[in-house]
């Protein structure tokens, strides 16, 4: 069965849970924070070079890293990728490092309530 490797607060894993939703695809779901990275090296290691969630194993044991690959991954061939290249081209510029530099990112909205209310947050101000 496919592996996620997610968190619940984290928007690109919320984004990857929502594409295998809507393909029906099923997965075995393993939780990892997003605060504390003590143990990615042992879990992610040889999985994603980023050591991020999500990461996704499939069936046969290969590994898919990044949440925007996975997506591309998965999306191919149905209606969720379009076939014409200026929509494609549209979708890959979204895809791209720099897109979301000016606007906050829904995983951001999501995970600094959740944050704040647990006490975690100061944790994550650099000093």
């Amino acid at each position: 069965m496919l592996v996620l490797y997610d968190n619940p607060v984290s928007g690109n894993c919320h984004k990857v849970r929502l594409i295998l939703g809507m393909l029906g695809i099923q997965y075995e779901r393993r939780e990892l924070s997003v605060i504390d990275h003590s143990d990615r090296l042992e879990v992610l290691g040889g999985l994603s070079p980023t050591l991020n969630v999500p990461t996704v194993v499939l069936d046969d044991g290969r590994p898919l890293a990044e949440s925007n690959a996975i997506l591309w991954y998965f999306a191919d061939g149905t209606e969720y990728l379009p076939e014409d290249r200026a929509s494609t081209s549209s979708r890959c510029r979204r895809c791209a490092p720099g897109w979301r530099g000016s606007k906050p990112t829904r995983g951001s909205c999501r995970w600094i309530p959740s944050a704040i209310a647990s006490g975690r947050a100061e944790r994550c101000i650099p000093r």
